[in-house]
């Protein structure tokens, strides 16, 4: 079991992991920018407080749980390798079609790109925003795994996870049972489907020619 300075601070870090865990579904799945924002934010808060408070932990981590921390690294590895730029015959090595789209947008032709470093992802915009959630994922995965030492935290976070559900569960019914067309807070449309407080699933109205 891992050592903190304090209890207190142990207790705040495990408290706020709980609460952290119960909004990310309520903002629409944090399916938005500044959820996920405030979801990287809160996460990585949480992971440097118990760096500073724990001065070995990245040493515990890779010694009890080597084979994950290589995995992430490996995965993350690769994302940022996506967003890095690299020299042009690297990309035209590793990722031809990305060559030929550039040769495509570039009237100038290959001479004008062949002198640049270029990343090998076509959207380095969005190929920021997933390395970044990926990094937020891999920081929550590691947390869980040193706060949740005991079987009583493991059931405090069943019962969060649960409860979010529930809560889920209440409120995506008492929207499509009140009538309503759009929800009261996002104002998304409201169908017969109780999707709770992000959308899940989207209904296609379709019509189905009957044989005459």
């Amino acid at each position: 079991m891992l050592i903190f300075n304090t209890q207190k601070t142990e207790k705040f870090l495990f408290g706020f992991l709980l609460f952290t865990l119960f909004w990310l579904p309520l903002s629409l799945g944090a399916n938005r920018p500044w959820a996920w924002a405030l979801m990287q934010m809160s996460v990585f808060s949480l992971g440097g407080i118990l760096l500073l408070t724990h001065k070995s932990l990245l040493t515990k981590l890779y010694t009890q749980y080597k084979l994950l921390v290589i995995v992430w690294l490996v995965f993350l590895t690769w994302q940022l390798i996506n967003i890095v730029p690299l020299p042009f015959s690297l990309v035209e090595a590793l990722r031809p079609e990305r060559v030929s789209f550039l040769l495509n947008e570039n009237v100038q032709g290959m001479e004008s790109i062949s002198s640049q470093w270029l990343p090998l992802s076509f959207d380095v915009g969005q190929s920021d925003v997933i390395f970044f959630k990926s990094l937020a994922y891999c920081f929550l995965f590691f947390i869980t795994l040193t706060l949740v030492n005991s079987g009583k935290r493991l059931r405090y976070i069943l019962i969060v996870i649960s409860a979010t559900g529930v809560f889920q569960a209440i409120y995506g019914s008492l929207e499509v049972l009140s009538g309503l067309q759009y929800s009261l807070v996002f104002k998304l449309p409201v169908s017969h489907i109780a999707t709770g407080s992000f959308v899940y699933k989207m209904t296609w109205s379709t019509k189905i020619d009957q044989p005459s």
